[in-house]
């Protein structure tokens, strides 16, 4: 590992948070025996309990990623052989919301490319909910991301919910030292079911959680999406470092900001204004090589809230208030304004379902066979199978 780079490896013996390192897979596979010892004599603690089954018997099949303050371990593919009862079943149903994350549904599911090209999808139901984007640095060049945080985390309304995601605890610092709410790990169910029992004080701020958090009505009725997610696993953040352009890595990216838009739009009858904040996030949002990623709802939802700020932007005033264009059409949703509702509608009408034609999944149907020659010890067929993909790549 020093030899990967010294410095590194210093930090992260210092307890650096964002530093990490893979273990090369030939000293993983060199030191297995001694893992699976100390394994086995923790194995009845979380973190180890429930996947020791899978793993114990399968260690070479591992790799391992070491950051100043965790250690993860993480299988090549999931091992959905040894659920007979779902890896033999006729029938398979996944149901899910958002459904980009096609590598692990081939490759860790075993799902056939053709299911995961063409999903069930419900033709007469097109969208649900109603959500106003808004890129306020696009209406006014000085609404830049710090302008927008010091109005909103500093505003008190007690007629609803508003919430902001943010990537890291950094940003989530300067929020709280403008008087917005902090949730953690330790409070953030306390002050979700605050937002849900209607008790407003100040903006909410929750770091780096993107799912799994349910705020409807009034609980969250502006949303600001504030800077890119990061990924929470460190084998992801290494996927990202090599391949950060890659459209597996683009494709996560953009299901991670998918599940933080949703997350104040609950219902068919909901809706929500979400700011979009931070350059590098309007950037991905807005770019063409990127914006492809997302499902065609959020695109055409992309598309609508750059059509709003563009008309905001010319209908704008220089003597007002920089924020007063965006607080303008907050209120115009809140209000359910019938020329919006109406706009809104029509728009996402028009969607029309395209064909998949991504190239991705046969590659990623290859990977998985070759990753299961490798985990059955055929290593030459399988090195040999992997030089043909990469040269015909």
């Amino acid at each position: 590992m020093v030899d990967q780079g010294e410095g590194s490896f210093l930090d992260i013996k210092n307890g650096d948070y964002d530093t990490f390192m893979p273990i090369p897979y030939w000293s993983w596979y060199d030191k297995k025996t001694e893992m699976l010892k100390i394994l086995s004599e923790v194995n009845d603690i979380p973190s180890i309990q429930f996947v020791w089954p899978l793993m114990r018997d399968r260690i070479k099949d591992y790799s391992c990623y070491i950051s100043g303050n965790e250690i993860e371990i993480v299988p090549y593919n999931a091992s959905v052989d040894v659920f007979g009862s779902f890896s033999k079943a006729k029938h398979r149903v996944l149901m899910s919301a958002t459904t980009q994350d096609d590598a692990f549904f081939v490759k860790g599911l075993s799902f056939s490319t053709s299911a995961v090209k063409c999903p069930l999808m419900f033709k007469k139901q097109k969208w649900s909910g109603e959500k106003m984007v808004i890129i306020p640095s696009l209406i006014d060049e000085n609404c830049d991301r710090d302008l927008v945080v010091t109005d909103f985390a500093r505003m008190e309304n007690k007629k609803f919910g508003m919430v902001s995601l943010v990537p890291n605890t950094r940003k989530a610092k300067q929020y709280s030292n403008l008087g917005a709410i902090c949730a953690d790990k330790n409070n953030i169910f306390d002050v979700i079911e605050s937002l849900k029992k209607r008790e407003f004080k100040r903006l909410v701020v929750i770091n780096n959680r993107y799912d799994g958090i349910d705020l409807p009505d009034e609980s969250c009725r502006v949303l600001i999406m504030d800077s890119m997610p990061y990924f929470n696993s460190l084998s992801d953040k290494y996927e990202k470092k090599c391949r950060p352009n890659s459209e597996i890595i683009n494709k996560k990216i953009a299901q991670k900001i998918e599940q933080g838009l949703g997350r104040g739009v609950r219902g068919e009858k909901d809706y929500c204004a979400i700011l979009i904040i931070g350059s590098d996030l309007v950037k991905f949002m807005r770019s063409v090589t990127t914006k492809k990623y997302f499902s065609l709802q959020t695109q055409k939802q992309i598309d609508i809230g750059l059509e709003i700020v563009k008309m905001a932007s010319e209908d704008s005033n220089q003597t007002e208030s920089t924020m007063k264009p965006i607080i303008s059409l907050i209120k115009q949703m809140l209000s359910r304004d019938e020329g919006w509702k109406e706009y809104y509608n029509d728009e996402m009408q028009s969607i029309e379902e395209e064909e998949n034609e991504s190239s991705i999944y046969d590659q990623l149907l290859e990977e998985s066979i070759i990753e299961k020659m490798y985990s059955v010890e055929e290593y030459e067929k399988a090195s040999s199978a992997m030089q043909n993909l990469l040269v015909n790549m």
